[in-house]
């Protein structure tokens, strides 16, 4: 029976768009009819996809991140993915959808997604632009439901998608450490700045590895085992330090903080430990990375004054014009699909004034404001304080066993809220995927399970 239903739904949608569509063209129903054929004939697996899915996720963001083929609308892999699961989970899943936790609220989210598409459009933005935030904002968090769904949750295997996802990532930077490139090496170069090793997406996969194990190594282990989850952890920290992103440096210590005092509170000597091991590692680490894989030529100017008076600069710039944007319409913002457009200072001097165009605002609570004005940062930002009372609520009713999976993936949540007030991390999709999957794992592991090597 799914079989024939999936031949049907294949040949029909495939049918409706060579009729109707104007180039007689049917890429975007080829696209819908081999997701909801692969979903169906995959759905007794769909939970295993998941879980690759997160680990490439975490991994490889940017390779999930690229169109698949030409389009009115991009589609990424990461939405191909996201849709064959996404059907797999609603024919498999026992769980009725109007019991999953927060889901009204997020039905909400909805209603204001498709009114705010609309409100765009009567502001002259590009459809285009405006169904990209809508992803972003509403179709890449639904993965937090998709796991909600999932009818017995192996915290054990989720806490490996995070060992997988850091493990590959970190393999990855030794990789371009290897060859001498990092990440869009080419553009770093000309600007002449030390190059990241990593960007500050794919950095988050080693990011909460290192939380991880840092996790592991706190709780009673067999010596071999402390061996092994030290080496892991310094190899994340390779990851990590290499990015050259000082917000990034800044938030894990902030991670660390979170996973010492929630998981182990009272242990002082042992806070004390885990932080002078950090703190030298990440030192020892750093100074190697910065003399001898920075910019050959001048190989601290990523940390120069000028450097940071330039990114100063390029930031004042964009913030300023976002702020005046919102101001405009602070109630509603400008609809989904604003255009980001703005001056700042620069040249030798900062006496030349340059434009830059169709850039991100690098502070997501600001693009929030613009996009959608304070009715949009009501209705967002508060389904994530709601997630964050009630993983609160859960916590404090848990086992300490069973606090450290959740825990680490709070931890990475603060640290990615830190680095989104500085960089673009919710435009990309997989990241909002994967950290959607991850909020819902949380969720039901400080109430169901235990974190185990």
């Amino acid at each position: 029976m799914l079989p024939l239903l999936a031949i049907v739904c294949a040949v029909g949608t495939v049918a409706l768009e060579s009729r109707f569509s104007p180039a007689g063209a049917p890429v975007l129903s080829l696209a819908s009819a081999g997701i909801v054929t692969l979903g169906i004939l995959s759905a007794g697996s769909w939970e295993k996809l998941l879980q690759l899915a997160l680990v490439f996720s975490l991994a490889f963001p940017h390779a999930l991140a690229e169109p698949v083929f030409g389009s009115p609308i991009r589609i990424y892999a990461i939405d191909l993915l996201l849709g064959v699961i996404g059907v797999g989970a609603l024919l498999r899943s026992p769980y009725a959808i109007k019991r999953l936790p927060l889901i009204k609220h997020f039905a909400a989210i909805i209603v204001f997604g498709l009114a705010w598409i609309v409100v765009g459009k009567l502001q002259g933005n590009s459809i285009g632009d405006a169904l990209g935030v809508f992803r972003r904002w509403i179709i890449y968090p639904a993965s937090f439901f998709i796991v909600l769904r999932v009818p017995s949750l192996d915290s054990k295997a989720f806490a490996r998608v995070i060992l997988s996802g850091g493990a590959l990532g970190a393999l990855l930077c030794l990789y371009r450490l290897a060859i001498g490139q990092g990440y869009n090496y080419h553009y770093f170069a000309e600007a002449k700045v030390a190059g990241r090793f990593l960007s500050y997406v794919e950095v988050i996969g080693p990011l909460l590895g290192f939380y991880y194990g840092i996790s592991l190594l706190l709780q009673p282990q067999e010596r071999k085992a402390k061996v092994l989850l030290s080496g892991y952890s310094v190899f994340m920290l390779l990851g990590i330090v290499s990015c050259n992103y000082r917000a990034v440096w800044v938030a894990v210590l902030v991670g660390v903080v979170l996973i010492v005092k929630e998981n182990y509170q009272g242990a002082l000597q042992k806070l004390f430990k885990v932080a002078l091991i950090s703190s030298l590692a990440l030192a020892a680490v750093g100074v190697v990375a910065v003399q001898t894989i920075s910019d050959r030529d001048n190989p601290l100017q990523r940390f120069s004054v000028d450097n940071l008076k330039r990114t100063t600069s390029w930031r004042r710039g964009s913030w300023g014009k976002a702020v005046e944007v919102f101001k405009s319409s602070p109630v509603v913002g400008t609809g989904f699909g604003y255009k980001h457009s703005f001056f700042y200072m620069s040249g030798k001097n900062f006496n030349v004034k340059t434009e830059a165009k169709g850039n991100t605002i690098h502070n997501d609570l600001l693009w929030v404001l613009t996009n959608g004005g304070l009715i949009g940062a009501l209705v967002i930002l508060s389904f994530h304080l709601r997630w964050f009372q009630l993983l609160r609520t859960r916590l404090a009713h848990s086992q300490r066993e069973q606090r450290a999976l959740p825990v680490l993936i709070l931890a990475g949540y603060i640290a990615v809220g830190l680095v989104s007030m500085l960089q673009p991390v919710f435009s990309e999709p997989s990241l909002v995927f994967s950290l959607s999957a991850l909020m819902a794992v949380a969720l039901r592991a400080a109430s169901t399970s235990e974190l185990c090597v």
